[in-house]
This record gives C-alpha cells, sequence and structure tokens, in this order.
C-alpha cells in the first residue's frame, strides 16, 4: 500500500507585452508558478525531482526555491535537457534537492516557467526518486496544461 503523496500545483501569471515601433501586439506570455511537492509519512533521503515541461515552455532562470522541511530557499538551477528539469547532478549522487526530509513534511520544488499563451498546451510531468528504508522509490504525476488564450491569433 503506497503511503506516500505527491502533486503538482500551478499558478498562472499573464502578460501582454507591446513593440513600441510597430505598436503591433506582441503573444501573450504566459507566466506560470509551478510547485513539485511530495511528502511521506516516513523520514526519506536523498529526493530527487524532476519536472519534463510541455512543449512552447521555459524554465525561467535564477527562480528555484526549494523547501525541504523548513521553509523555502534559493536553489541552483536544474539541469536542462530539452524540456526535462533535474533537480540533481547526475555526476555528484551527494547532491539531491533534498538531502534529508523528516516524516509527514511536505518538500517542494518550486520556480517559474514561461510560455506563449498561445501554445496548444500539453502535459507536465514531474517525478520524484527518494530511499525510504534502505531502498529507493519512485512516484509521478502528470498534469494537464491548459491554454489560457486559445482563439488568440
Amino acid at each position: 500500500m503506497k503511503s506516500y503523496r505527491a502533486a503538482v500545483l500551478l499558478s498562472f501569471l499573464v502578460g501582454i507585452g507591446w513593440l513600441a515601433a510597430a505598436q503591433t501586439l506582441k503573444p501573450p506570455v504566459c507566466g506560470h508558478t509551478l510547485t513539485a511537492i511530495f511528502r511521506s509519512p516516513r523520514p526519506i533521503r536523498a529526493l530527487d525531482v524532476q519536472v519534463t515541461l510541455p512543449p512552447g515552455y521555459s524554465y525561467v532562470p535564477g527562480t528555484t526555491e526549494i523547501d525541504c522541511g523548513g521553509g523555502f530557499v534559493p536553489a541552483p538551477d536544474p539541469v536542462i535537457d530539452g524540456q526535462t528539469l533535474t533537480w540533481y547532478d547526475p555526476n555528484d549522487p551527494e547532491w539531491n534537492a533534498c538531502d534529508r526530509v523528516p516524516g509527514g513534511v511536505w518538500a517542494r520544488v518550486r520556480f517559474r516557467i514561461e510560455g506563449d499563451c498561445t501554445a496548444t498546451g500539453g502535459t507536465l510531468v514531474a517525478r520524484w526518486w527518494w530511499y525510504e528504508d534502505g531502498r529507493q522509490r519512485y512516484t509521478e504525476r502528470r498534469q494537464q496544461v491548459v491554454v489560457l488564450f486559445p482563439d488568440i491569433t
């Protein structure tokens, strides 16, 4: 029986920019604050987080904050491979999103992504790897990203 919980939360910000010289409307830019959250009733260690963004969205550098049970703190940018963001260093097994997380506490990775509001949307996938009771475990969650302005051309 699974006793852990995981989720992906999205909040939305919309900004519309103008080109001063041509006085034409640029495609609206949608900014999203994304929070990947995870909780286990037991203490865990070596929590790694990976998020795959849908096409048309990109990570905003310098926006990562991680909470391993003591509140959000600024954190390094993820390793980026195409649309996949990973909070760990594959060449250093000692570098994790969270080294340790107390049992019953939410671990959270929060960051910003941006994309054209007229993009087609898609599926965001968040994955978590961790060690609990000496065994590595894994889970993933999928979240549909809905287009905010599908009729703007």
